[in-house]
């Protein structure tokens, strides 16, 4: 309760300020955007205002205005130059791309069968020359990743931030990972308590995931940045219980209350309206993926139709599967053969209110995280959004923090990885359940409310008040 004043009315808290530093912000339409977003949308409920440090979208890069038009109007958003070399790279990758598809689509055009083999990128260069462009290569994506160009700029606008206007606390979030170099010379300078959080882990020498094989030099200060990092820092955010477990396991010397927990979570106000009811049993079962499918995470689920198409036609002609979402190269031939099957179809990138749209038409909710990319500690943020769409949920996943989620809510269904066959056992299982009426979801009641945006920020607001006083006990 606040104090009262002479007059007897309560005494309003302070409000302070915190400088957000984040290379993801609308009017990007990427994933990495939303936690940052929609903490600036709600912090002020908790008498937190923001700045925010970003950089400049790139021409052509995949745009949402709509995300835009959440940031609060009394936001300074400082957008910074950038170079990234991996930009660059990406696209000599887009010309490559175009070309491959092209011979793919007529090698599809001259097969009734749908192949699942996959396509191959060229190996590198050899040579005295081929050992140069890697070494350039390695240097300017892995110090410790392409962004680290970002910093000097960030750091410049950040500290211009600092300078005009009062700034409490600094926050930076990652991936980039680099992001967090510019907070932590902030802090240094400004005296300033730093909060880092980790929408993913930084996987360096000695982390639970493995690091990136890259220059040794490279390995070894990305390792001594991020314990220096960690050190600095007044708290450090993890997305996931396991993930915060593996920290704690990597710096033991870590006071274990400094490392806290804040889920990602989804915007009840960002749903779409309510829809008539569904189609009658009987119309095809639709199956939805939204977001990335990496390389080596999405083979089974291709293996798993073709197998239907192939030797189960009657169950093919009730089935579609949609993806939304960029997918991996490496999938072209599969996917081009079932989408000339008629069982599936790539979307592409599309605005995040149409994925809600089209999460709330689908009648099953895809996760994959198959392969070794992902560890059993990684919480994909759509899994919350899935939660509240409130659809079964089918979690072709390991055992870990994500299926713990999908059981508690009462919507999933887990297919192990690495086994296509019984993935595509479980589809045909679902297609017979959905034309018998019989798919339905059961939800937990209350389940979903501890992953709304609003309880998120407020989590993270008394971390700020935290660290701020603790700041003030110091002196």
């Amino acid at each position: 309760m606040n104090p009262p004043t002479s007059n007897g009315t309560a005494e309003k808290p302070a409000v302070r300020r915190a400088l957000m530093i984040t290379y993801v912000f609308p009017p990007l339409g990427w994933v990495g955007v939303h936690r940052t977003l929609k903490y600036c949308r709600y912090l002020p409920e908790h008498h937190w205002t923001t700045t925010v440090v970003t950089a400049r979208p790139k021409r052509n890069t995949f745009l949402d205005q709509k995300l835009l038009a959440q940031v609060p109007a009394d936001v300074p958003i400082y957008r910074t130059w950038d170079f990234d070399p991996a930009h660059i790279e990406a696209k000599l990758a887009e010309w490559k791309l175009k070309r491959m598809r092209a011979k793919v689509s007529e090698e599809v055009a001259t097969t009734s069968k749908v192949s699942t083999k996959t396509v191959k990128e060229g190996g590198p260069r050899k040579g005295i020359v081929g050992s140069i462009v890697r070494f350039i290569k390695e240097v300017c994506k892995h110090s410790p990743d392409s962004h680290i160009f970002w910093v000097p700029f960030a750091f410049v606008a950040s500290a211009w931030a600092m300078l005009v206007s009062r700034i409490d606390v600094i926050y930076t979030t990652s991936p980039p990972h680099s992001t967090h170099v510019a907070g932590l010379l902030l802090a240094k300078i400004f005296r300033k308590p730093l909060v880092v959080d980790f929408r993913d882990p930084w996987n360096v020498i000695g982390s639970t995931g493995v690091p990136y094989q890259s220059l040794p030099f490279l390995m070894r200060l990305a390792a001594w940045t991020k314990r220096k990092l960690l050190h600095t820092a007044a708290r450090v955010i993890t997305v996931s219980p396991g993930e915060r477990a593996e920290m704690l396991r990597e710096y033991p010397e870590l006071d274990p209350a400094k490392v806290v927990v804040i889920n990602n979570g989804f915007d009840s106000s960002d749903s779409p309206p309510a829809e008539p009811a569904t189609a009658p049993a009987g119309d095809k079962l639709t199956i939805l993926h939204a977001g990335t499918i990496y390389p080596g995470i999405g083979g089974e689920l291709f293996d798993a139709l073709a197998e239907i198409v192939n030797t189960q036609p009657e169950i093919a002609q009730h089935l579609r599967v949609d993806l939304i979402g960029d997918v991996d190269w490496e999938y072209m031939r599969p996917i081009a053969g079932l989408e000339a099957a008629g069982v599936l179809k790539s979307h592409g990138l599309v605005p995040h209110a149409q994925a809600l749209a089209m999460m709330k038409r689908s009648d099953v909710l895809l996760l994959l995280l198959g392969g070794k990319l992902f560890r059993s500690s990684h919480l994909p943020s759509k899994a919350y959004e899935y939660v509240a769409a409130g659809k079964p949920i089918l979690g072709v996943v390991p055992e870990g923090d994500l299926t713990q989620i999908l059981r508690d809510s009462g919507l999933g269904m887990v297919v192990q990885p690495n086994a296509p066959e019984k993935l595509a056992a479980k589809l045909a299982e679902l297609v017979e359940s959905h034309r018998r009426g019989e798919l339905l979801a059961q939800p937990v009641a209350g389940y979903k409310d501890r992953f709304e945006r609003r309880t998120l920020a407020a989590k993270l607001a008394a971390t700020f008040d935290a660290v701020l006083a603790e700041s003030a006990r110091r002196g």
